[in-house]
């Protein structure tokens, strides 16, 4: 074997660790997975100074295929700080694993460091002008109270953790007046723009005005390593509060205490019966629905696509608490429950276990900046001889369950 191949094979081994790793040695016939593959490339990165993208572990699945990808290819030199600028920086305070939901983003991010598939953009709309400066200084409070602000992302030892640094500006970017056209124009290009997470903070604000009206537009682009819709309201009502005068709180655990307590309860007697419910669950008859479409699904994801809003009406959604309470469930089982048997009848499956998403916050972290939110699964029981009241009711039941499983990483 040649010097790069040997330093390749030892590494698939150290992460792999079967019996024995040779240079052909197939990685997903050794049980890899997303984050053995993190951890090598971390581990050729540091060792062998030899940085590649996970997508070219999946895509050269053998030491030596790897090797052969490498070649041609310069060593890389030594990064003189985490977030490989070289520049010096305050000492972090805190370095903790990432969450399970921050490890799904992670090997997103890392198959396309560049995209912005990943991001948020979050409007207020305000009567009358605001202060920028007071804006920035209220922003700043925000940023000091909450870790998950302060937070920059690396490997260690070819694995991923979070750095919290002790201080990091609020970035707000002043951008004047914007006719209507423009500001959709600016957000869109807002939205697009990268936010790096190597270097804090990796959530930025852009004040607008706009012409005519002379209302004011916050926005507010963050990345889903921070983004849940409870984050995102805690950080506008937190500096709203400061702006006015008053203290934005700071949150009494930070969000990598949540990644710790959550790694070691999924270690638990708990977690593991849960992971034994769902592995049963799943094994019962549920189906996978397959859409009927138009054109096969690229190779590559690309984040192209739309959302389809279907509002209610005004009557409809007047009727549908009492229609709920009718059938003694919520509505939004109601509803779950018909847009389960759409999905069901439009594909031809029968028992299927329906995606929602769940806040996901034990008690301690209310208040704390992060991406708690996860997807629970909710399995629909067989529609074929129901009446629609009886299967509401049996999905009711359900529900509780799923939610009482939301802190298994589902998807």
């Amino acid at each position: 074997m040649t010097a790069a191949l040997d330093q390749v094979v030892s590494i698939w081994r150290e992460v792999l660790a079967p019996a024995h790793v040779g240079p052909d040695t197939d990685f997903f016939e050794c049980g890899g997975n997303s984050l053995n593959a993190a951890q090598i490339v971390g581990r050729m990165a540091r060792d062998i100074r030899r940085p590649v993208r996970v997508r070219a572990v999946f895509e050269n699945p053998s030491p030596r295929k790897l090797t052969a990808a490498l070649s041609g290819r310069e060593p890389a030199r030594a990064a003189a700080s985490p977030d490989g600028t070289g520049a010096t920086r305050a000492s972090p305070v805190v370095t903790a694993p990432l969450s399970s939901q921050q490890e799904a983003l992670w090997f997103a991010h890392a198959l396309n460091p560049a995209g912005s598939g990943h991001h948020c953009v979050t409007t207020v709309t305000l009567p009358g002008p605001l202060d920028p400066e007071r804006l920035r200084a209220a922003l700043q409070q925000v940023v000091e109270g909450h870790e998950a602000l302060r937070t920059s992302f690396t490997t260690v030892d070819g694995l991923p953790v979070q750095v919290v640094a002790d201080r990091a500006t609020a970035d707000l970017r002043v951008r004047g007046r914007v006719s209507r056209d423009d500001l959709d124009r600016e957000l869109a290009e807002l939205n697009r723009t990268p936010l790096g997470v190597t270097r804090p903070p990796i959530i930025a604000w852009a004040l607008f005005e706009e012409a005519g009206s002379g209302r004011s537009i916050l926005a507010q682009a963050e990345h889903l390593f921070l983004y849940d819709a409870r984050s995102a309201g805690l950080i506008l009502d937190q500096a709203a509060t400061a702006y006015r005068g008053g203290r934005a709180t700071p949150a009494p655990a930070g969000y990598p205490a949540f990644a710790r307590w959550q790694r070691d309860w999924l270690a638990g007697a708990e977690a593991a019966s849960q992971r034994a419910r769902w592995a049963g669950l799943l094994a019962d008859g549920h189906g996978v629905a397959r859409f009927p479409r138009d054109d096969q699904r690229p190779k590559i994801f690309s984040h192209r696509g739309a959302a389809v809003t279907v509002p209610l009406s005004a009557g409809l959604s007047g009727r549908l608490p009492a229609a709920a309470g009718r059938l003694g469930v919520t509505p939004f089982s109601l509803l779950f429950t018909a847009f389960g048997l759409l999905i069901s009848a439009k594909t031809g499956t029968g028992q299927l276990v329906v995606g929602t998403e769940h806040p996901n916050r034990p008690g301690p972290f209310q208040q704390t900046v992060g991406v708690f939110a996860d997807t629970v699964g909710i399995p629909l029981p067989e529609w074929h001889g129901c009446t629609f009241a009886d299967l509401a009711r049996a999905t009711a039941a359900h529900l509780p369950d799923g939610r009482g499983d939301q802190a298994i990483p589902v998807a």
